[in-house]
């Protein structure tokens, strides 16, 4: 199931992988125990103007196949 909110505790609460996406581009990749909000916020404000070293996710996780039925 695909679940996009801006909201932050929902979707720390409803999802098992993360992505976070800023002006197009995938900027963060979270598994739901490695995700904190300060991470989330981090990787949505690449590309808005925050430098790279400060907008940088505290915790960069490596990518989760997804699960599930094709189409």
């Amino acid at each position: 199931m695909l679940f996009i909110s801006s909201e932050l505790k929902e979707v720390m609460a409803m999802s098992d992988r993360i992505i976070v996406t800023s002006k197009g581009k995938i900027t963060g990749e979270f598994r739901r125990e490695e995700a904190t909000e300060s991470a989330l916020v981090a990787a949505s404000a690449i590309g808005h103007g925050v430098s790279d070293e400060e907008s940088q996710p505290a915790v960069q996780a490596e990518a989760v196949p997804v699960e599930g039925k094709a189409g």
